[in-house]
């Protein structure tokens, strides 16, 4: 994770569809500090709206939750700490389903999942206060 003065970037390691327990700990760390942060998966966290246009473009599941991949444990704990409201997680950066989409997890949590720089595509994401 990268911490600023206001601001983390907290990276989360979940390219096997899943997160470990190791992990956990180490997230609700991070996640206690209470400062504005951007989450960056590589899966994304699946809301219907992803997981059915993953569906229709890619024909597999290929994000995460309730609508996608079924969470072991581990990973259901680190998406719970992720979208609580104890912590103040405002965007989630995340890639693997090979186009780019932007839905919201909730009122407060905007997730953009991000096109493949092997296709010539980047992103830019502005964050203002």
């Amino acid at each position: 994770y990268l911490e600023y003065e206001d601001l983390i970037i907290l990276s989360i390691n979940d390219s096997q569809n899943q997160i470990e327990e190791i992990a956990i700990d180490k997230i609700k760390q991070i996640l206690e500090k209470k400062k504005p942060t951007i989450v960056m998966l590589h899966v994304p966290i699946a809301t219907q709206y992803i997981a059915e246009k993953a569906m229709e473009i890619r024909n597999r599941v290929s994000a995460i939750g309730e609508y996608g991949i079924k969470p072991k444990e581990s990973t259901k704990k680190a998406i719970d700490l992720i979208l609580s409201e104890n912590y103040d997680v405002f965007h989630i950066i995340s890639g693997h389903v090979h186009f780019e989409i932007e839905d919201k997890l909730n009122t407060d949590i905007t997730e953009n999942a991000i096109a493949p720089a092997y296709g010539g595509n980047i992103s830019v994401i502005e964050v203002n206060n």
